[in-house]
């Protein structure tokens, strides 16, 4: 804190105390404003018409004072950056709408030329060898894979934009359609689906209906090659009226440094050659778990199988 307690006479001011002693101000006291890290924002000053040396209450008071300052300039300046962080964000919905509208047509339309053509080459088959076949075989089946990976960027990317209003929705109902739609993968694995009791959520029904999808889905994919997957569905009440679900299964499993990298989308930790699929679906997971205000996180250890936990409200704080 700097003292100043007769500007006529005090050297510092020598330069610039005609203005303050124009306006018959002659004592000035002021601290520095500082920012958390310590950085200079500005001085929080006090002028006085008459000579004088502050009390120590005083200076308490403009050293309290020089605070609040520092706290209201960086509330404005976190108001700022949370407005810009918005408006960036906008932004970037706005290139995501637009890669959608790219997507679903500038995309996909050579991929089905692509599709068509090589059928017709295919149907001609009389005329082919065996590696002009072959290498139809491979070009339609990257095709498939191009529009695979299309389609589940859309998914991704429409899952706030075409998301429907939060209702009430019972889990178990869900996940219990879920299981009968993967009838065909399930016997090919020879697996099996436990469910234990699942809550009712206020939720978006389609969102939780790919999220079992995805998760049992991946669950059955993962499976040990001679170890038939058996899946676990199940829940519990925890505090701040969330409910923990649980999906369980007896797979491969994986290293836990990935547990976080596999919520990201076009990340693989296997090649296609083992195992088919865009990368996308776990990163489909994550963000329909966040925009249900939701966490899904991941334990797991390597040939015992993994366990995937989401957290989600019971009811939602707003509509969406």
């Amino acid at each position: 804190m700097v003292v100043v307690e007769d500007i006529a006479h005090d050297p510092r001011w020598e330069k610039y105390k005609a203005v303050p002693l124009k306006f018959g101000l002659r004592a000035c006291w002021s601290a520095p404003i500082l920012d958390c890290e310590g950085e200079v924002l500005g001085t929080f000053a006090s002028y006085y018409t008459e000579p004088r040396k502050p009390t120590s209450e005083e200076i308490k008071l403009i050293k309290t004072s020089a605070n609040f300052a520092a706290l209201a300039i960086q509330n404005y300046n976190a108001q700022n950056e949370l407005k810009n962080y918005a408006e960036e964000l906008k932004r970037s919905n706005n290139d995501l709408r637009d890669f959608t509208q790219i997507a679903s047509h500038d995309l996909q339309e050579p991929l089905r030329k692509i599709s068509i053509f090589s059928d017709r080459l295919k149907s001609s088959k009389a005329y082919l060898n065996e590696q002009q076949l072959d290498d139809l075989d491979k070009m339609r089946n990257a095709a498939e894979r191009m529009q695979t990976l299309i389609d589940d960027l859309l998914q991704f990317s429409q899952i706030n934009s075409t998301g429907k209003p939060f209702r009430k929705v019972d889990l178990e109902e869900i996940a219990s359609e879920v299981i009968e739609d993967l009838e065909v993968q399930i016997n090919e694995t020879r697996g099996e689906v436990k469910q234990a009791d699942l809550p009712t959520i206020e939720a978006d029904p389609f969102q939780m209906r790919q999220l079992f999808q995805n998760l049992i889905g991946n669950a059955l994919k993962y499976h040990q090659p001679k170890t038939p997957p058996v899946i676990f569905l199940s829940s519990e009440s925890i505090k701040n009226g969330s409910y923990s679900i649980s999906v369980q299964d007896n797979g491969i499993g994986l290293d836990t440094k990935f547990s976080e990298k596999i919520f990201i989308p076009l990340e693989r930790l296997h090649g296609r050659n083992s195992y088919d699929g865009s990368g996308i679906g776990l990163a489909i997971c994550k963000k329909i778990v966040s925009r249900h205000n939701g966490k899904i996180s991941v334990t797991s250890k390597i040939g015992e199988g993994s366990k995937f936990t989401i957290i989600l409200p019971k009811r939602q704080p707003t509509s969406s």
